[in-house]
């Protein structure tokens, strides 16, 4: 799921915040995120907002520069912080999950999802993510609840629709059909009966085995689209398998009949989709009991897409009842040859999925002891303890910890210490870092040697003015 910046340009806010607008900007590189991220640590440094509520908009704007530059940790600990100022705020929570979400972390998303939702119970989107999360886990009845939750506060007829679809999709998938069904009657009269949400019910009846009704749906769907929405095609063709397997013959042959004008009159139309009309016309040309016939159109469609599982799967069927056994043989082997990349695909993609699920744990395991560590500097706890858990993360932990450790030698007043503990950090991150340059100009100060800082000056200084400060 994308993240959803909220907007920062708020009253009283000024230049500072506008310069940072995420909506503002929504295209920005790696390098302007770095940057924006290093303006925003300067001004927390030299110049921090008066009040929590701005200190805690800017800390949400650095989250969303560091979550996509890879800093999890970091970006969680700015996020807490910013919760730790405004715990009341909604947006925080929302956005907080948005950006959780974006690295998969949906378990991790769930409680600031609820959250958000509980203290702004009217906003349909808090709790349309909210039901996006639950589907994630598997989590279908409650998923369906909350979508439908979410349907009773939209005023929008075509996304009342939406959510009520959706409501219906996973209390299906929790076995609840008869609510499934209410949830879909429901959606097509939000609707003002669609023909797209005919045909929404009309597959959820094919599903259950509620083949006439899934026909009648189909043929409403048809009636109602007046060729403005939906493959009307497709639609006839479907209504008249639907009627063959209700057992009503006739009915469906009047439905492969008139799918096959509307797939002729296409056709003549030199259209780009010519293969989706030509696999159609193999559907209705098989339903009417002429196999030949349909085996011709399935074999123009297979010129043009060779590989596509629904026709090769379709000719399985077809060519076998045309007794046409080189082609059963030749769609028999590109299937099974389709459905071996296809495993591969999805073994690569589960590979590639619990390596970044792996490292994303092991961010939130980091960003968890980052916080402790915060908060033990920030309310006088445990310090030492808390920076040792986090140190014992390896060197990506040792890192986080030292600007910690860092702010914490500076606040024991131990100067020379902060300095050695900046020698923690890659030499990259001494040279441009923000935070860095203003602690380390602060232990410069104690030990009266300002005169070493001008470097640093002159860093954070620029920080400053691209910032608009």
């Amino acid at each position: 799921m994308n993240p959803h910046p909220r907007r920062l340009i708020r009253a009283g806010l000024g230049l500072l915040l506008l310069a940072g607008n995420l909506e503002a900007h929504p295209h920005f590189s790696p390098a302007q995120m770095l940057k924006r991220v290093r303006e925003i640590d300067t001004i927390l440094a030299l110049r921090p907002p008066e009040s929590p509520k701005e200190k805690a908009l800017l800390l949400e704007e650095q989250a969303q520069m560091l979550f996509p530059l890879g800093r999890v940790e970091e970006g969680i600990a700015a996020m807490e912080e910013a919760l730790t100022l405004q715990p009341k705020d909604p947006t925080l929570y929302y956005n907080f999950a948005s950006l959780l979400l974006t690295k998969d972390l949906v378990r991790e998303a769930l409680p600031y999802l609820r959250k958000g939702a509980a203290l702004s119970p009217k906003e349909p989107r808090y709790q349309a993510l909210l039901a996006q999360a639950l589907e994630r886990v598997g989590r279908w009845e409650e998923a369906g609840r909350t979508w439908r939750k979410a349907s009773l506060l939209e005023t929008d007829p075509s996304l009342k629709a939406e959510k009520l679809g959706s409501a219906a999709r996973c209390m299906e998938k929790a076995g609840k059909l008869e609510e499934a069904e209410k949830l879909l009657d429901q959606a097509v009269k939000a609707a003002r009966k669609s023909p797209l949400w005919y045909h929404e019910r009309a597959l959820f009846f094919t599903r259950a085995g509620k083949f006439e009704k899934a026909a009648a749906d189909l043929e409403r769907a048809v009636k109602v689209s007046q060729d403005e929405e939906g493959d009307i095609f497709a639609w006839l063709v479907e209504e008249g398998e639907a009627w063959m397997r209700a057992g009503k013959k006739d009915k469906a042959a009047r439905a492969f009949q008139a799918a096959l004008k509307e797939i002729q009159k296409a056709l003549g139309e030199d259209p780009a989709f010519a293969e989706d009309l030509y696999f159609h016309q193999a559907r209705a040309l098989l339903g009417l009991g002429k196999p030949k016939e349909a085996a011709k159109a399935l074999n123009k469609a297979l010129e043009i897409l060779p590989g596509e599982p629904p026709y090769l799967k379709l000719g399985l069927q077809v060519f076998k009842a045309a007794g046409m056994p080189a082609d059963l043989k030749r769609v028999r082997k590109a299937l099974a040859a389709e459905r071996e990349k296809e495993r591969e695909a999805l073994e690569e993609d589960a590979v590639d999925r619990d390596r970044r699920m792996r490292k994303a744990r092991l961010q939130v395991v980091r960003a968890r002891k980052l916080v402790a560590a915060w908060k033990a500097l920030r309310e006088g706890g445990d310090v030492a303890k808390a920076l040792s858990g986090l140190e014992a993360q390896g060197r990506a932990g040792k890192y986080l910890a030292a600007r910690v450790r860092a702010l914490w030698d500076l606040k024991r007043g131990k100067p020379a210490r902060v300095l050695a503990d900046l020698q923690v950090l890659p030499a990259r991150v001494r040279a441009g870092s923000a935070w860095a340059a203003a602690v380390r100009l602060q232990a410069l100060k104690a030990l009266g040697r300002e005169d070493q800082g001008k470097k640093d000056r002159e860093l954070l200084q620029a920080y400053l003015n691209s910032a608009g400060k």
